[in-house]
């Protein structure tokens, strides 16, 4: 969730394309956060002109702390990503990664079981909350410097209203951040 390269990736190539063209850029769900997080960290530097986030959770710390309400949501996304696991077995083995254990991850019991296996250890994070601290998009919302307009239902049963309270909380000062 915390890394924007694909955006960076995606930005640069349309840029490349279409040079001097003004560009917007939607993000849905996770793809929101992430689009959240790339406008915030490239601040000064982005060359959007403009961003629409829905449905996104800002702050992984909140989003796990509603996940951790909710066993049977908990339950199917872990078991979503325990699937791409078990269909990728072979060549998680074969890669040998030194630090990724395919039989915990597949014992995992919620997604945290599984980010402590999984992102922590594949993107060297001491810890999952560490990473769930520094990869949100709320730590870095202070930072858009183009227009971010922030689309949420208040029933949303992923994102809470606490989280979105974190979020808009971070962004107070942030003229650019529509809320």
């Amino acid at each position: 969730l915390g890394f924007i390269d694909d955006i960076d990736v995606i930005v640069k190539e349309v840029d490349a394309r279409w040079p001097g063209r003004p560009m917007v850029a939607v993000g849905i769900s996770m793809g929101g956060h992430a689009l959240a997080r790339y406008v915030g960290v490239k601040g000064e530097r982005c060359q959007l002109r403009a961003a629409v986030c829905i449905s996104a959770g800002y702050s992984i710390v909140e989003g796990f702390r509603v996940l951790a309400t909710q066993p049977l949501s908990n339950r199917i996304l872990n078991s979503r990503f325990q699937d791409v696991i078990r269909h990728h077995r072979q060549l998680f083995e074969k890669l040998n990664f030194p630090k990724l254990n395919v039989t915990h991850l597949l014992n995992a019991k919620t997604i945290l079981d599984f980010d402590r296996e999984f992102t922590v250890k594949m993107c060297g994070w001491r810890t999952a909350e560490e990473y769930q601290e520094v990869a949100s998009a709320s730590s870095v919302l202070p930072a858009v410097r183009i227009p971010l307009l922030c689309l949420n239902a208040l029933d949303d049963s992923m994102v809470d209203l606490a989280s979105l309270s974190h979020a808009i909380f971070a962004a107070r000062h942030n003229e650019w951040v529509v809320r």
